[in-house]
């Protein structure tokens, strides 16, 4: 089955960076998709991860973001799925 999580990426002001790309470390398993949405008062970045993955069992993967801060050019995310 295909089964999809959504999560709402906001900077927070005093910290400010834009996202530059995104990808999945391994991507077998996951399709990674980003949006982004600019609100009237704040930038938001919509990322969505779906799953895969059609056989049974357990995998991990992580989905990297790349920005533009110099203090952490990457955010890394980790994705772990079952498939029953």
């Amino acid at each position: 089955k295909d089964f999809a999580v959504t999560v709402t990426i906001i900077p927070e002001k005093k910290y400010p960076f834009n996202v530059l790309g995104t990808s999945a470390v391994n991507g077998d398993n996951i399709s990674v998709k980003l949006e982004k949405n600019n609100n009237q008062k704040f930038t938001e970045y919509i990322l969505t991860v779906k799953n895969t993955a059609k056989v049974k069992g357990k995998y991990f993967d992580s989905v990297i973001i790349k920005t533009d801060n110099k203090i952490h050019p990457d955010i890394r995310i980790p994705v772990l799925g079952n498939i029953l």
